[in-house]
């Protein structure tokens, strides 16, 4: 995903968005003045604020409770130096080291909903979803 590059553009595409072209990160068009990394930020300001999607935060700690409540405490080895997503998640796994995989799997119900109420609000499929998971 991030490395590829359009021939007319020096920035990575696709944009942390969601856009499939990154002709957002320099204004209107390439070469104006607004410098690449403010470009990338505001990018990545308006991806935090898209509906369905968690913050990073929330999303590592959904898998931690998914992999806790579905196979245990940790059983691989911490990745590599480099892999630093990996790190991330093995990490956040291996915080819950201890907890019963039925309370996990309680608690990332309960995570899940709470991630869904502001979606759910607007989009009426979501809300039906959500009400048949607190009805279940």
């Amino acid at each position: 995903m991030w490395g590829r590059r359009a021939p007319c553009c020096p920035c990575p595409c696709p944009c942390p968005c969601g856009a499939q072209s990154c002709r957002g990160h320099r204004g209107e068009a390439h070469g104006q003045s607004v410098p690449v990394h403010q470009g990338r930020r505001d990018h990545a300001v308006a991806a935090e604020g898209r509906q369905g999607t968690a913050p990073g935060e929330t999303q590592l700690k959904l898998y931690a409770l998914r992999k806790q409540g579905s196979q245990g405490d940790v059983n691989t080895g911490r990745p590599g130096q480099f892999d630093f997503a990996g790190k991330a998640r093995w990490a956040a796994w291996n915080e819950l080291r201890g907890t019963s995989p039925e309370d996990a799997r309680d608690r990332y119900v309960t995570l899940a909903l709470a991630v869904l109420q502001p979606v759910a609000a607007d989009d009426a499929a979501t809300a039906a979803k959500v009400d048949a998971i607190k009805n279940a």
